[in-house]
């Protein structure tokens, strides 16, 4: 009594996840093949981390202020006899506000978590498409695009370890309604390009060009290979916290209220030391002018996340450049130079996302400047 406390239910159903693909394939030659796939699947009884079954009836909500007038606690007496702490939600001393009296249990301050309750739904659409040219001329090529759209109304079990899971925007807002955060799921991302190449230059004995060269200028010019992994993928989809007084829902969540002006237009900063940006110059990636904090006593009007509000998108270009040296026929040796973010593309991390921060919209960092290292390889 007087505590939030989690809890498991009993009566848990399994999650069920369903899965299902088709697509073709056709050979243009016998070394280029294009794969074309649909991939889909479907999420039901999903476990959420901590399903509130303590909350306020959002009906209540409408009494605004009086649910945060003090009342004497009707478990104060008891507590006290069984030699139990106080109250947790008691304001004062054996004073507690009329709101939390007014929840499902109010005998527990605040609510009761039942963990990894199965109550939510994901849905995940993706056309999938791949092309490859086999090893022939000394090229061998892969491209896969990936074009998707994730859905769902809460992170699941495995939003707390997301890159884009803890933005603050994301909580449940009402356990009475689910669908009410229905929107892209954190990890949406609509479009993915992955790009692998291996090519052995043509230049070297047997090869195209030099093919004359002697020994020593085939160990000089002949052998190499070019190799490559580019990618390039859309932002993460944004969430906004709320900044506001998520207690005067008692049990629920908040998210930020739109304001009604664009994202892609206004300033960043200007407040507490930082300097006003533009959106869209430097490191300025959205409106902070769009959100606001909620009023008390409600939800807030934002989506979970954001399909048209995206943190930068990624691209990484990691190159290897290297030579062979061939002793015999199964022994060689291998030198050579790999570039991760080969041309330092600045990737900017998820921009700040809290209503009330001055750098709300600001990006303070980036991610994978480029590295270098050397290869030594042996192989026999």
């Amino acid at each position: 009594m007087g505590q939030a406390p989690g809890v498991v239910n009993p009566h848990r159903p399994d999650p069920m996840t369903q899965q299902f693909s088709f697509g073709f394939q056709y050979a243009f030659t016998p070394n280029d093949v294009l794969d074309v796939n649909y991939v889909g699947s479907r999420g039901r009884r999903i476990t959420v981390a901590g399903f509130n079954y303590g909350q306020l009836n959002p009906s209540y909500l409408s009494q605004g202020a009086a649910l945060e007038t003090l009342v004497p606690d009707p478990f104060a007496n008891a507590l006290q006899t069984l030699g139990l702490p106080a109250n947790a939600c008691d304001s004062k001393p054996g004073m507690i506000e009329q709101g939390y009296l007014l929840e499902p249990y109010p005998e527990y301050c605040g609510g009761v978590s039942a963990t990894d309750e199965p109550v939510a739904t994901n849905n995940y659409n993706a056309l999938q498409a791949s092309f490859k040219h086999r090893f022939s001329q000394g090229l061998l090529f892969t491209a896969s695009y990936t074009f998707s759209k994730f859905l769902s109304d809460t992170g699941g079990p495995e939003e707390w370890g997301s890159i884009n899971g803890d933005q603050g925007g994301s909580s449940i807002r009402n356990f009475y309604n689910l669908k009410g955060d229905w929107s892209v799921d954190g990890d949406d991302i609509p479009h993915s390009l992955v790009l692998n190449y291996v090519y052995d230059l043509p230049f070297g004995q047997g090869k195209k060009f030099g093919g004359g060269m002697n020994r020593v200028e085939d160990a000089v010019a002949g052998g190499w290979e070019v190799s490559g992994i580019t990618t390039a993928q859309s932002g993460f989809p944004m969430s906004i916290g709320a900044g506001g007084d998520a207690g005067t829902v008692f049990g629920g969540g908040q998210h930020a209220d739109l304001t009604g002006a664009p994202f892609k237009s206004g300033t960043c900063g200007g407040t507490q030391g930082v300097p006003a940006i533009p959106v869209g110059t430097k490191y300025c990636f959205f409106n902070p002018a769009a959100f606001a904090a909620p009023a008390d006593f409600t939800f807030g009007n934002a989506p979970r996340y954001f399909s048209n509000l995206r943190a930068p998108g990624y691209v990484n270009q990691d190159l290897t450049a290297a030579k062979w040296f061939n002793f015999t026929e199964k022994l060689r040796f291998q030198v050579g130079i790999q570039m991760f973010n080969a041309f330092n593309h600045p990737n900017f991390g998820i921009p700040a996302a809290s209503v009330g921060s001055p750098n709300l919209g600001l990006s303070s960092g980036t991610q994978g400047a480029r590295e270098m290292q050397g290869v030594l390889k042996l192989t026999y």
